[in-house]
């Protein structure tokens, strides 16, 4: 297992590839935390529950990462739990309908944070 014990902590985890991702860490004996928006927090607790279901641990926790003060509650529970976080894997993403120059604030913010262009902390 080449991630026997590390603490991986997955955005986006709960569908597709995020999903995946979670479920290969958690075979490789991570930890998973799994950090997810309201709209795919059910998926990410049925992912963590598959997780746990196997032998491994997981957490899921709801998380808007143009929200700076879930994305601290996220990482605060999840060092709770767990300690520390050793691995982050940004795989969170949107992808608006708006045209770039069209964009309000909050779009550009949303669309920004999640894939890795502004970091709130």
């Amino acid at each position: 297992m080449k991630l026997k014990d590390r603490i991986a902590m997955i955005t986006g985890g709960g569908t597709g590839i995020g999903r995946a991702i979670a479920l290969g860490f958690a075979g490789e004996g991570a930890k998973v935390v799994i950090a997810t928006e309201k709209r795919t927090f059910e998926a990410a607790q049925k992912t963590a529950a598959e997780i746990r279901d196997s032998g491994g641990d997981s957490l899921a926790l709801e998380m808007d990462l143009t929200k700076t003060q879930q994305v601290k509650e996220a990482v605060r529970q999840a060092i709770e739990k767990f300690g520390k976080i050793e691995i982050l894997v940004n795989n969170a993403a949107t992808y608006p309908a708006t045209p770039f120059l069209e964009m309000t604030e909050e779009e550009w913010l949303r669309v920004a944070c999640e894939h890795g262009l502004v970091a709130y902390y």
